[in-house]
């Protein structure tokens, strides 16, 4: 078991807006799932995000505020 995980976490529409704007290739299975499913994923990486070991980062913050807030987190963990 890992000591820290990270969960970076946007809300789904989001995560469509930016699947459209990336787009590069052609969908895969999983991709091309209702958003009905990748609401239950959403909602189980929240609730597994409830347990201490788990950091959940605002994903919609900036790249460098995201690092960053990841950062502190790692040197957090370095100095028990």
């Amino acid at each position: 078991i890992p000591d820290i995980t990270f969960f970076i976490d946007i809300p789904v529409g989001e995560a469509e807006n930016r699947k459209r704007q990336k787009l590069h290739h052609e969908l895969d299975r999983i991709e091309v799932s209702e958003r009905d499913f990748f609401e239950k994923v959403r909602n189980g990486y929240l609730y597994l995000s409830k347990d201490k070991r788990f950091r959940k980062i605002d994903g919609m913050q900036s790249i460098e505020a995201i690092h960053n807030h990841i950062i502190r987190e790692i040197e957090l963990l370095e100095k028990r």
